[in-house]
């Protein structure tokens, strides 16, 4: 963390065409992409570059395309949330073919060269997310929803949610109705996941791992539909405004929350240093993505329930619930 300090840059009042950043997201149809999107835009229009934007709609293929593209067009570095963290290996070596640098925002680049990533301990949401659940429900039925398969972050989280709860289904008290990783996160499998555990098991419920407030959604909706939700302490993640909302009306037990605004702001800080062609070689913690350790900014994340919901958002920027 004390590398934080070398991506202070001096703030210039001119835009400079020669500090194009290419800032590609996996999608936009989760809120936080957006929010990242604007962050990040408005922190290297402040630093004196330009960004040029990608959405690749989920398709890595697509994503691959937008970067060759924003290379070809003069981006000196691309920060990139890989749709797939092992396809987009063939990104970082293109860009490095060309002396482009590659920053990987959330999520790890997996079996390549990569020079930065810019995230948070995704072990330790798992944590946060388990700890509350066996605070609240230290025995009793678990169904645990995953994220996407194919994205480390979600095996990250799981690791981090059996580290706590493992030791009290070794001993009986909590038992694992269901384990699942749902593709692309999606809300709409969650709660067809959650209907047939209801639906199949017979079994009552007392706790919902959803690894994020997307998920979470349709979990919810699955508990509502059933008359389960007053009972069932369900988590999430990224604090999403509709998260916000349901912890506040009793729907939701918990979030925890990121800041997209302190991440999008470190992330634009480096990609312009880097751009400007300056070396940063203060990071020397790693993250192993299976070729090498990977220089790392680990930022903290919080946990978030009824207690602090509203403090929480409005210190991020003033978030109406």
């Amino acid at each position: 963390m004390n590398c934080l300090a070398v991506f202070l840059l001096l703030i210039t009042s001119c835009t400079d065409n020669s500090l194009k950043i290419g800032f590609l997201l996996p999608n936009l149809e989760d809120a936080r992409y957006m929010k990242d999107r604007d962050y990040f835009s408005a922190e290297v229009k402040q630093l004196g570059g330009v960004v040029e934007f990608g959405n690749a709609s989920n398709d890595p293929n697509v994503q691959l395309k937008q970067s060759m593209e924003m290379i070809e067009r003069g981006a000196k570095v691309l920060v990139i949330t890989a749709v797939n963290q092992n396809l987009a290996a063939s990104i970082v070596r293109f860009a490095h073919d060309k002396g482009v640098k590659v920053i990987a925002y959330e999520r790890l680049i997996q079996n390549c060269d990569l020079d930065y990533l810019i995230g948070f301990d995704h072990r330790e949401v798992g944590r946060l997310q388990a700890s509350y659940a066996i605070k609240h429900k230290p025995s009793g039925n678990y169904v645990i929803i995953g994220g996407d398969k194919t994205d480390k972050n979600a095996e990250l989280i799981k690791e981090g949610q059996m580290e706590i709860i493992k030791p009290l289904v070794d001993s009986g008290k909590i038992r694992i109705l269901y384990s699942t990783y749902v593709e692309d996160w999606s809300e709409e499998n969650a709660y067809k996941d959650v209907c047939s555990v209801i639906n199949l098991s017979g079994e009552k419920i007392d706790a919902v791992l959803a690894s994020n407030d997307g998920m979470a959604g349709g979990v919810i909706k699955s508990l509502e539909e059933n008359k389960m939700i007053s009972s069932v302490v369900t988590t999430g993640l990224d604090a999403d405004l509709a998260a916000c909302r349901r912890i506040i009306n009793g729907q939701q037990s918990m979030t925890v929350f990121k800041s997209f605004k302190n991440e999008a702001k470190i992330a634009a800080q480096l990609a312009v240093k880097l751009a400007s062609g300056k070396d940063v070689t203060h990071c020397k913690s790693g993250s192993f993505n299976g070729k090498l350790d990977v220089p790392t900014v680990f930022l903290k994340p919080i946990l978030v329930d009824f207690s602090n919901v509203k403090s929480t958002l409005s210190e991020e920027g003033g978030v109406q619930l």
